[in-house]
């Protein structure tokens, strides 16, 4: 999946997809005006594109080790701290010798050591933005993530987003050619550790087109510990490929999935045959390892400069406003829509900020349109002890936000209106449900 892309760049401005994994890590980065990213290989010229998301405590000194490093002092001196992710979600102190230490600060550290590899062909102060694709994006991780970021030392006019891999998958597969995702596209991922599949499917009945990822793991069907002797490794992976082959033909019944991808180093044993065997019966069948950073790299360019097809097609996540908010209002004497807030957005990014006039009544309606396909509605806020049979008019500031993928927080204050009407100092809050 990997081109040398960034050749004969112009722009000194980059942007980087950090793909952020319990086992592995990867980076990709992308000059403003070449189109395709490279990932930071290991190794120069070569495809070693993962390193390994783990540390290593030097005994008796303060210094620490990351990555393949880690893993050669670990197994040495017992020091080797895994898992980095899942620990900063679990949020236990991790003891090291005798010394306790927050596990969101270890993440901190392997990201910035890691990060600091891209300086060798990149200069930190041309970095535009910086995305991070995670598997799982909630309240927690955001929290974590943030406290990473305030450790990496970054210009402050870089930008910095949070993703899921999902979202990743999808940014990744917009910028393919259009023939590979005119029908549904389904990945193979092993990068967990474990087997999992996502379903990537479009409704281009819609305006942009809506698209939706279903996503399943299968623990059961485990990489972690394969055997070492051959009789028996062979055993084990006849079983994982029957395994995997019942589940994609599951997947595959009843739908046109014409494009596959195969993701992780797993797949380059050769091991899945009856699943290839089946899977290369009337769809491309595509492997690699870099997906998820090089659609982290895509998305950071879309957030830089919209293009057409990203205007054209929404990816509707958990993570991910799917509904337009918006109001009725008086324009130039004509009754006009005014979008506040639109669907498709990450949710924790949604914020809003406006002032309106208000000349009679004590209600504030917002109109809700999901992208689901449920209907239209309304949804009214009550400006309870509103003296408004005294007031002619006035002006209301209004701020909206997300207090999660479903609830909109919206918090009005009155501000009056000169010396027509003194502002009453009255302030209302309130959440309401978007579904």
């Amino acid at each position: 999946m990997l081109t040398n892309g960034n050749q004969g760049k112009k722009s000194e401005r980059v942007v980087i997809g950090y793909d952020c994994g319990d086992f592995f890590s990867q980076m990709s980065y992308c000059y403003l005006d070449v189109e395709e990213p490279e990932t930071f290989s290991m190794v120069l010229g070569g495809e070693a594109y993962n390193i390994p998301t783990v540390l290593a405590k030097r005994k008796d000194v303060n210094q620490w080790e990351y990555g393949e490093e880690a893993l050669k002092f670990g197994e040495i001196e017992g020091n080797l701290i895994k898992n980095l992710v899942s620990k900063a979600l679990e949020g236990n102190l991790v003891c090291v010798e005798d010394y306790e230490f927050p596990p969101e600060d270890l993440l901190a550290l392997f990201m910035k050591r890691s990060l600091a590899l891209l300086t060798i062909s990149i200069n930190r102060s041309n970095i535009e933005s910086i995305v991070f694709t995670v598997d799982v994006l909630n309240q927690k991780m955001l929290d974590i993530l943030n406290h990473c970021v305030d450790s990496l030392g970054l210009n402050e006019q870089t930008k910095v987003y949070f993703q899921t891999r999902e979202e990743s998958f999808f940014s990744y597969i917009i910028k393919q050619p259009k023939d590979i995702w005119e029908s549904q596209v389904m990945m193979l991922d092993s990068s967990k550790g474990y087997f999992r599949y996502m379903r990537l499917e479009m409704n281009r009945k819609t305006v942009p087109v809506v698209a939706f990822i279903e996503t399943e793991e299968f623990p059961e069907v485990s990489f972690t510990c394969i055997p070492k002797q051959i009789t028996t490794k062979e055993n084990f992976f006849a079983r994982m490929d029957l395994a995997m082959q019942t589940v994609v033909e599951d997947v595959c019944e009843g739908r046109r999935i014409s494009t596959v991808y195969l993701i992780g180093d797993i797949f380059n044993d050769g091991w899945c045959k009856e699943t290839l065997k089946y899977l290369c019966k009337g769809k491309r069948v595509f492997q690699g390892t870099n997906l998820f950073s090089k659609g982290a790299c895509y998305y950071a360019k879309e957030r830089y400069a919209e293009t057409p097809i990203g205007k054209q097609h929404i990816y509707l996540g958990n993570d991910k406003l799917k509904t337009n908010i918006g109001m009725r209002v008086l324009r130039a004497g004509r009754e006009s829509y005014f979008a506040v807030l639109n669907a498709g957005i990450n949710w924790f990014e949604a914020k809003s900020s406006y002032d309106i006039i208000l000349e009679d009544g004590k209600e504030i309606i917002f109109i809700l349109t999901p992208l689901t396909g449920k209907g239209k509605k309304e949804a009214k806020f009550l400006l309870d002890g509103y003296p408004y049979h005294e007031r002619k008019i006035t002006r209301m500031h209004i701020e909206l936000d997300m207090t999660s993928e479903n609830f909109l927080r919206i918090h009005i204050v009155d501000l009056g209106f000169g010396e027509i009407s003194q502002s009453t100092g009255l302030e209302w809050t309130e959440e309401i449900s978007v579904e």
